[in-house]
């Protein structure tokens, strides 16, 4: 018996072997055992992946990752991560600095650095850099140099590198004393930062400060020629755990075992790399240990005693909050529209005729100085809304003059007030007011960082928020991440706040303010400090925003909401649900498509996608891997990345180097898995997507093994638009493009040295060459010709069982064969296609077509012809076998094949 047996979706993909005899199963009829460097389309054509072109070598040929920096489809970066640096890929090129002589005297001395600080504000220079410190509330520590440039230099594009040791501080550049027209006022964080300008003259340089607090800055000068590179914490060990999500120019970097980053973009070609430490938490709930605590002064730099043992190294960096009952805060005033912080009176002036005054406060003023400090309060807010007070309850006059203390209240029984003392705009004329509020009343929580460790019973310590008194209290908390108390592993931008997940904790900002924790915020936009629960949760393996904040750990999937109706997330209703127990694999990220994730199962085998189901209103798990439980075979999957245009596709690379591929269209129900394996046995290490307006750009990192040693290569893929054929084709590894060849020698290939490669142009198959010197011989000479050269590599493709035209019932166990083959194609090479009954044994496309020979570059923009003979033989076990090779283009659309089946009945 015969049938023609019709293959007409391509894009079913990989089944598991134990699945090939289900032929009653559509879906398994359309699918194949076999399926590599075939790329299927959502629409149901497969054809010859594009290769991939080299675009540069890693640094130090060592393992790195990338992170997609985007601003815009057409504003994007690649942030290369390897070898204890991070360098900048935009437009495939490395960002780098060119040779200028222009030079900036060193931060060690003084030479050359003009101090312009006021109202009391110091700079220091010495072995550590430039120490700036404003002393008083509205001094300023400010530093100015002028920077010659002259002769060639002038219009060139410098860059400045700056390393900043205890930030922030502020810094410009201008073409001015103290203008900033090339680099406008930005604030510097603790951290390395390369900012580049293009001066057309002298510039000025300027640092500066206006905390009570040393602000340290170790270097500044004009960046090195070459790469621009800067200094990163991770190791080569830690990149697989590297988390991130972007808010505009700022990326937010987490990783286990280390406080987190901020990678930050100015231009282009400025970026600085910092710290992420914000002054205002988060904290335990509670003390971290049964001491007391105290600071020795309110403000500045200072130290914080412990009445026994407690501090350790690891503390240097946490953060600590004190409460201290009534109010006796000191601050050093120095400038116009300079104020005490606040304090807040409440309660009555007299309780049953009683002589007690709640109300009471004082005001002392002490040290040299000239103007007129005025107390004010307002009736509203600590920031704003204040009017002047009189100066005492004995005067009633507002302007205070000299030295002296001022005891106050007043007769608001009940009503909160803010009170504060300052130097009005104009008020102000010289040296520093010293003015200690007290108020026996309320209290306030300062807050400190510990910058030094002395003793197990004493720490260093810069004050972020002026205490209230310098005596033990054993009211306190301890910030709940540190060296000592550990940092969160993931972190992610979700529905308005910054979500920082780690040692069982997911700890949201303030909403709309990424960098405050501060408890004491009221409101539903509060920050959320809550813990996931029971389970294994120490280790977050990835954090999505979908419709709900999605954690992923080793034991369970977590979904943080609200209520079922999914209000608004806020301090008082968030709480962590585990809608799945799958538990996903350890340093393994997971991918968002749409509304969707897709993580690696903890086995390391199996990928899974979240979907939220309106039933249960929960994210449920669903099995993307259920055909094929092998797919990954012995290998685990290490990563993914998603690519969206043209098709939906999820790169999934595994610890052996390979990649499988995930063609994905939910609507349609195409859950398509292959196989890529790139060209010259390269091993894949990582992939990264950026958008494009057409195509995503794809990225491999992929370790090769190049004349005797190991490199490792980031390499694109080619354009799908590319790979049709035509003048040039891009269908090779690794490949470069060497433009206008004339002759034979094709150099620039020192890259693929003892490599055998293929090549394509003129729009032809130019042969099959092997490097030597960086070179290769063509075989005829080609004339101004672009020549691609890249690693060849195959296409294969082997179809489940044929087990149609029986009967009988089956045609399982049945003699059959394949007699004919006739194939609809696109954009194919006369030898971009062979077929056959194994890998052996094949057969190329007909060389007679419409009774005409094809020629040997021709190209096939469409292909429908009548069968052709098929290599066929009886087997029970009849199949399909395809193959196309590098550079030669190939698109199936649909395959028919005459099946003959003998019937044993």
């Amino acid at each position: 018996m015969k049938t023609n047996v019709a293959l007409l979706a391509m894009n079913r993909g990989l089944v598991s072997s134990t699945a090939l005899a289900r032929i009653d199963v559509d879906r398994i009829r359309l699918s194949a055992e076999t399926m590599t460097n075939w790329l299927p389309k959502t629409q149901g054509a497969m054809f010859l992946r594009p290769g991939f072109g080299y675009i540069g070598t890693a640094k130090n040929n060592a393992f790195g990752i990338d992170i997609p920096f985007v601003a815009a489809t057409d504003d994007t970066a690649r942030l290369e991560l390897a070898d204890g640096v991070m360098r900048v890929w935009v437009n495939d090129t490395l960002v780098t600095r060119v040779a200028v002589t222009t030079s900036i005297s060193a931060l060690t001395s003084s030479t050359n650095w003009t101090d312009q600080s006021t109202n009391g504000g110091t700079v220091a220079h010495g072995g550590g850099g430039l120490t700036l410190d404003a002393n008083n509330v509205g001094g300023e520590a400010k530093v100015q140099q002028t920077v010659t440039c002259s002769g060639s230099n002038i219009g060139k594009r410098h860059a400045i590198a700056v390393n900043v040791t205890r930030g922030p501080v502020t810094f410009r550049v201008g073409s001015t004393s103290g203008g900033d027209e090339y680099i406008a006022e930005t604030t510097l964080r603790t951290g390395v930062h390369s900012l580049a300008l293009t001066p057309t003259g002298n510039f000025y340089v300027q640092f500066q400060s206006d905390r009570d607090v040393n602000r340290i800055v170790a270097s500044c000068a004009i960046a090195a020629a070459g790469t621009m590179e800067l200094t990163i914490p991770w190791t080569a060990a830690d990149l697989p755990f590297v988390r991130y999500s972007q808010s505009a120019d700022v990326v937010f970097v987490a990783c286990d075992g280390h406080q987190q980053r901020r990678i930050e973009r100015r231009a282009t070609d400025s970026w600085s790399l910092v710290r992420y430490a914000p002054d205002t938490g988060p904290f335990f709930a509670a003390r971290t240990a049964r001491v007391q605590l105290k600071v020795a002064e309110t403000h500045g730099n200072t130290t914080l005693t412990a009445d026994k043992p407690f501090f350790k190294s690891t503390h240097v960096g946490a953060l600590f909050t004190l409460f201290n009952g009534g109010y006796a805060g000191t601050f050093n005033l120095a400038g116009e529209g300079s104020f005490t912080d606040p304090i807040r009176v409440a309660g009555v002036k007299e309780v049953d005729g009683d002589n007690f005054n709640d109300r009471a406060f004082k005001a002392v003023i002490s040290g040299t100085w000239a103007g007129t400090l005025r107390l004010q309060r307002s009736f509203d807010e600590p920031d704003s809304g204040y009017a002047d007070y009189r100066k005492s309850s004995a005067d009633t006059t507002t302007d205070i003059t000299i030295n002296g203390a001022y005891s106050n209240h007043d007769s608001s029984d009940n009503a909160i007030i803010y009170y504060r003392m300052g130097f009005k705009p104009g008020d102000y004329t010289s040296g520093a007011a010293s003015v200690q509020l007290i108020y026996a009343g309320g209290g306030v929580k300062g807050v400190c960082r510990v910058t030094g460790f002395t003793s197990s019973t004493q720490v260093s310590v810069e004050v972020l928020k002026p205490f209230s008194g310098t005596e033990y209290t054993d009211d306190w908390q301890e910030g709940i991440w540190s060296d000592r108390q550990g940092w969160p592993s993931s972190g992610v931008l979700h529905k308005g706040r910054l979500w920082w997940l780690g040692k069982s904790r997911f700890i949201g900002s303030i909403s709309d303010d990424y960098e405050n924790f501060d408890p004491d915020f009221e409101g539903d936009g509060g920050p959320i400090n809550r813990t996931l629960g029971a389970g294994p949760v120490d280790t977050i393996n990835f954090t999505l925003s979908l419709g709900r904040l999605i954690v992923g750990t080793s034991g369970s999937e977590y979904s943080v909401k609200s209520t079922s109706f999914d209000e608004p997330l806020t301090p008082q209703n968030a709480q962590a649900g585990d809608p799945s127990t799958q538990g996903s694999r350890q340093g393994c990220d997971a991918a968002k498509v749409d509304n969707r994730g897709i993580f690696a199962q903890r086995s390391g085998k199996r990928l899974f996608e979240l979907i939220f189901d309106p039933d249960t209103y929960e994210y449920a798990p669903r099995d993307l891997t259920l055909l094929a439980p092998d797919l990954t075979g012995s290998a685990k999957v290490v990563g993914m990345a998603v690519q969206r245009q043209p098709d939906t596709r999820i790169h999934v690379w595994l610890d052996d180097g390979s990649v499988v591929l995930l063609t994905y269209e939910p609507a349609e129900e195409v859950t398509c898995w292959s196989r890529i394996a790139p060209g010259g046995s390269g091993f894949v290490e990582r992939v990264t997507v950026l958008p494009g307006e057409d195509e995503d750009l794809v990225y491999y990192r992929v370790k090769r093994t190049i004349n005797g040693g190991t490199v490792r290569y980031s390499e694109k893929m080619a354009l799908e638009s590319e790979c049709v054929g035509g003048t040039m084709n891009k269908q090779g590894d690794s490949f470069v493009i060497v433009e206008a060849v004339t002759g034979t020698s094709v150099t620039g290939l020192s890259h693929l040295e003892g490599k055998e490669v293929v090549t394509w142009g003129g729009g032809a198959d130019l042969g099959t060459y092997t490097v030597s010197g960086g070179a290769i011989t063509l075989d005829a000479a080609v004339t101004a010709t672009d020549v691609m050269v890249g690693l060849g590599y195959d296409a294969l493709y082997k179809s489940t069982k044929l087990a149609y035209a029986a009967a009988a019932g089956t045609a399982l166990n049945q003699l059959k064969r394949v007699n004919y083959l006739g194939c609809i194609l696109r954009n194919t090479h006369n030898d971009g296609l062979y077929f056959g009954r194994d890998f052996d044994n094949m057969d190329p496309l007909p060389r007679l077509i419409d009774g005409r020979p094809v020629t040997t570059t021709e190209v096939f923009p469409e292909f429908d012809k009548p069968a052709f003979l098929f290599p066929g033989e009886w087997d029970t076990d009849s199949r399909l076998y395809l193959k196309a090779s590098a550079p030669k283009p190939c698109e199936i659309m649909a395959a028919v094949l005459s099946v003959e089946a003998h019937d044993k009945v």
